[in-house]
């Protein structure tokens, strides 16, 4: 038995995809990454580990130092940088521990899950004024046997990155992959109004669609009713649909946001996988 380990997805040109399979020299997982990139509209979506997105970091730096092609050394420095920002982006994410290590370690101290949410979030005292926006959060039915739900309260002045990594966190996932808020509950790419992580990281977003780390709660959720679809993972695409249930005066003092309620066993963002025996 053997469990995934944890990777982030991010996109590519062709051309630099084109430059990745002839000039660097990568480990083996790295270039598995590499020849399983698959074509997502113009561009190329590749999934990497930490130590492969490291190792690739290391060979595009290499490369460009030893490239003498003023054009092509540019090309390879554009690149380093850019996957240079995806390791940031990791280090940010996994700021706290394994989830799923924490959530055996709750289980042995009767630690609930709201509390591990406690622990993990990093989160904001409630000022005279601050509205407290309540949400109920559902995971797909197609991915979701036990139909988890679960509430969450979030000041109406923090960002939609502070409410995605609530979600994330609430449902014990690692808050390791780029996600997005879309009006169209159905599908994301036929949504009107969107706030996805990629402008704040460098990346094009798709159709326009405004940042999550400037956007506040209240600017996405303006009435109660108000519902968006949060797409976490671009790669194995979990869907979670969020609705604003409540607006009210939030309590002085107080830390949000908050899992006020919980319902069901979310399902194991990486489950083990089997080792078949080919013999």
């Amino acid at each position: 038995m053997s469990k995934n380990v944890p990777k982030i997805s991010f996109q590519i040109s062709r051309q630099e995809l084109e430059l990745l399979h002839d000039m660097i020299i990568l480990d083996q997982e790295a270039q598995d990454s590499i020849d399983n990139a698959v074509l997502r509209g113009k561009k190329y979506e590749l999934a990497f580990s930490y130590r492969a997105l490291d190792e690739l970091a290391g060979s595009l730096a290499s490369a460009a130092n030893h490239e003498k092609s003023a054009r092509k050394r540019d090309r390879l420095d554009n690149l380093c940088d850019k996957v240079e920002s995806f390791l940031k982006l990791w280090q940010e994410l996994k700021k706290i521990s394994n989830l799923n290590d924490e959530r055996k370690k709750s289980k042995q101290s009767n630690k609930s899950l709201k509390e591990l949410l406690k622990i993990n979030m990093r989160r904001k005292k409630g000022k005279a004024g601050d509205k407290l926006l309540v949400f109920e959060v559902s995971m797909d039915e197609r991915r979701d046997k036990d139909h988890c739900i679960r509430e969450i309260g979030i000041l109406g002045s923090q960002s939609l990155y502070n409410f995605a990594e609530a979600i994330v966190k609430s449902f014990d996932f690692y808050f390791d992959h780029c996600f997005g808020f879309y009006d169209n509950l159905k599908s994301h790419t036929h949504s009107k109004v969107g706030y996805e992580l990629f402008p704040d990281i460098g990346e094009e977003p798709f159709r326009g669609c405004k940042g999550v780390k400037k956007t506040k709660v209240s600017e996405a959720f303006r009435n109660i009713g108000d519902e968006m679809l949060f797409f976490f993972d671009y790669g194995d695409s979990w869907h979670f649909v969020v609705e604003l249930k409540e607006v009210r005066e939030a309590a002085v003092g107080s830390l949000f946001p908050v899992l006020s309620n919980s319902i069901g066993e979310p399902p194991l963002q990486y489950p083990p996988i089997e080792e078949e025996n080919f013999e």
